[in-house]
């Protein structure tokens, strides 16, 4: 796991410009699709996160 600093200025989340519409299933009444968009989530300093390790044994 990994904790995540929130004071702002350490991750930038950049939003694709690539959306897509797509089927799933239907029924007599009902169409069920979803949507999908592509995006990054970049670390800008390198205290941003701490990484969680299990105990040793």
């Amino acid at each position: 796991g990994l904790l995540l600093t929130t004071r702002g200025g350490d991750f930038v989340m950049d939003i694709g410009q690539d959306i897509s519409i797509g089927y799933l299933n239907h029924t007599g009444t009902d169409v069920e699709l979803y949507l999908q968009e592509s995006f990054t989530f970049s670390a800008l300093t390198s205290e941003a996160t701490v990484t969680l390790l299990p105990p040793e044994e």
